[in-house]
C-alpha cells in the first residue's frame, strides 16, 4: 500500500510539473507571437509614415488639400482602406486582428475626421468606430480649436502653444495641429501609440509641430511601471506590468517654451489627473497657462489606483482658483444631466461649442460630493481675465445655438 500511495504521489508530481511545463511554454509562446506581431505593427507604421510623407512631397496637390479648411477638398482624397491602398499600407492587416485583446493593436485604420478643418487619424480603432470616437468628445475639440483660432487672431505672428497630457492616439495634439498650434507638446508613455502619433501627423503634414514626450506625467520623477493598452484606450500606472518609464513634471518644460504662454492643457491621464495638474504648478504660477480641460473623477478610480481622494481634489480645486486665478465649469460629459437637475451652478451657453455650466467657489464641495452619483465629468479651468477668454466667451456666449439633454448642440 505505501509502495503504491509512494507512485500515486510521484504520478502527480510528474503530472504536475507537466502542466507547469504546458503553462510555461504557453506564456513564452504567447511573448512570442505578441513581440512577432509588434515587429510587424512597428514596420507597417514606418513604412506607412515615409510612405506618407514622400507622398505628400511629391503630390503638392495632396499637401495643399490637407492644408486646407475646405471640407470639400477632401473629395479627391480616398478614405479609409483605399487610402491605405494609395499610400502603400496594403500590407499593413494583422492577420490576428479579431481575436482581440493584445493582438488587435497592429491592426491600422486611417480615416478622414469631420472636424474643421478635417484631418487624417490613424487609428488602431475600427474604422467604423473612428468617427464616433470622435463624435463623442467633439465638443471639447471644437473647444481647443476655437481657443487656438482666437489666440491666432490676438497674435498671428506667434502661433500658440498647446500641451497634451495623456495624448493616447493622438485625437487633440492632431487636432490642435491642423488646428493652427505653432507647438504641441504631448505625453504619452506607451511606444505603440507614441508610432501611430508620428504617422497621423506625416499624413497631415504637422509632423515639424507636435513633439511627443514618451513620458508619464505626475507630481513626482519617478520611474513608474505602465501597463499597456492593446486599444490605445486605458494604460495605468500600476505595480509590475509590462514596461517602465520616467514620469516628468509638466512644468519641468517650461525651459523649452518659447516665452508665451500655452493657450491649452489637456490632461487625460487615467485616474491620476490630480497629480498632474499638480505637476504644473510652476507654470500656473508664472501665469503661463489660459486653459485647462482635464478628465475628472469618479472617485472610484482614484480609489482604485490611490491616486487621489475627494479631499485632495477639493484642494485641488481651491488652489486653481484662489492660487492661480482660474474659474471653473464643468463641460458635456456622463453627468451633465444630473448637475443642471442639481443646480450646482449656472448653465451657460457657449454657441456651436456646447453649454457649460459655471461652478463659483462656493459649490466646490457640492460639485465633489455628487461625483459619486454623476460618474466622470469634464472640467475646463479658464483664466476669466485673460484677453483671449475675454473674447472667446464674448464671440461664443452670442453666436446662436440649441442643445440636446446632455449640453451638445443639436445638428441638423
Amino acid at each position: 500500500m505505501a509502495a503504491y500511495n509512494s507512485v500515486c504521489r510521484s504520478g502527480k508530481l510528474s503530472l504536475g510539473c507537466f502542466l507547469l511545463f504546458i503553462l510555461f511554454a504557453s506564456f513564452v509562446l504567447l511573448r512570442t507571437v505578441q513581440n512577432d506581431v509588434m515587429d510587424m505593427y512597428d514596420c507597417a507604421v514606418e513604412r506607412g509614415a515615409a510612405t506618407a510623407a514622400a507622398a505628400s512631397a511629391e503630390r503638392p496637390a495632396y499637401a495643399a488639400k490637407v492644408a486646407s479648411s475646405d471640407k470639400s477638398q477632401y473629395d479627391g482624397i480616398p478614405n479609409d482602406g483605399v487610402l491605405q491602398s494609395s499610400l502603400g499600407l496594403t500590407g499593413t492587416k494583422n492577420p490576428l486582428a479579431g481575436f482581440g485583446g493584445f493582438f488587435d493593436v497592429a491592426q491600422l485604420n486611417i480615416q478622414n475626421v469631420h472636424h474643421d478643418p478635417p484631418f487624417f487619424m490613424t487609428s488602431t480603432t475600427p474604422q467604423g468606430t473612428i468617427q464616433s470616437d470622435y463624435s463623442g468628445e467633439s465638443h471639447l475639440f471644437r473647444l481647443m480649436t476655437r481657443v487656438i483660432q482666437m489666440a491666432l487672431k490676438l497674435n498671428p505672428a506667434e502661433g500658440p502653444q498647446v500641451l497634451d497630457a495623456g495624448a493616447n492616439q493622438g485625437w487633440y495634439s492632431l487636432t490642435a495641429g491642423v488646428s493652427g498650434a505653432r507647438y504641441v507638446y504631448s505625453f504619452e508613455p506607451q511606444p505603440h501609440l507614441q508610432k501611430i502619433m508620428r504617422m497621423s501627423a506625416r499624413l497631415n503634414l504637422v509632423d515639424d509641430r507636435i513633439f511627443i514626450y514618451p513620458n508619464a506625467v505626475l507630481d513626482t520623477r519617478i520611474k513608474a511601471r505602465v501597463k499597456m493598452s492593446g486599444d490605445g484606450g486605458i494604460a495605468h500606472i500600476v505595480g509590475k506590468r509590462d514596461f517602465e518609464v520616467e514620469s516628468v513634471r509638466l512644468d519641468e518644460i517650461k525651459r523649452h517654451l518659447p516665452s508665451q504662454p500655452i493657450a491649452y492643457l489637456k490632461v487625460d491621464i487615467e485616474g491620476f489627473e490630480v497629480a498632474g495638474i499638480r505637476s504644473a504648478a510652476g507654470l500656473f504660477e508664472k501665469s503661463l497657462v489660459r486653459n485647462v480641460v482635464v478628465e475628472w473623477g469618479p472617485p472610484a478610480r482614484w480609489a482604485q489606483f490611490k491616486s487621489s481622494d475627494v479631499p485632495a481634489a477639493l484642494s485641488l480645486l481651491n488652489d486653481m482658483h484662489l492660487r492661480y486665478g482660474f474659474e471653473l465649469a464643468v463641460l458635456p460629459s456622463a453627468g451633465f444631466a444630473s448637475l443642471v437637475e442639481q443646480k450646482v451652478g449656472e448653465v451657460r451657453n457657449l454657441g456651436p461649442v456646447s453649454q457649460m455650466i459655471a461652478i463659483g467657489v462656493a459649490s466646490y464641495e457640492a460639485l465633489m460630493t455628487s461625483l459619486d452619483t454623476v460618474g466622470e465629468l469634464y472640467l475646463w479651468f479658464y483664466q476669466p481675465s485673460d484677453q483671449l477668454n475675454i473674447m472667446l466667451l464674448e464671440e461664443l456666449e452670442n453666436l446662436p445655438a440649441t442643445y440636446d439633454a446632455t449640453g451638445r448642440p443639436q445638428v441638423d
